[in-house]
């Protein structure tokens, strides 16, 4: 038998409403739906999209130079040991 729970009177917190983006797109069925929950969005010629508000943004003057993700520039391995002791 499990022991009680030091949080089974916690109540649960409402939903992220980040994450209520996902679930919203997985239970769409629309054929011309786009997931706008997380990434970098590119088009069927993998070229970056940038959204209209954030092409409003860059108008205005917001710094944003490079909307696409970018490679990392480094080895990200954590197989080896980090020497300042952190992943």
């Amino acid at each position: 038998m499990a022991a009680p729970s030091d949080f089974a009177g916690v109540p649960q917190a409402p939903p992220d409403p980040i994450l209520g983006i996902t679930e919203a797109f997985k239970a769409c069925n629309a054929a011309e739906k786009l997931n706008l929950g997380v990434g970098a969005y590119r088009d069927d010629q993998l070229q970056p999209v940038v959204l209209e508000a954030s092409a409003r943004g860059m108008r205005h003057g917001a710094p944003l130079e490079q909307p696409a993700a970018q490679p990392l520039a480094a080895d990200v391995s954590i197989s080896e040991p980090n020497p300042n002791g952190r992943l």
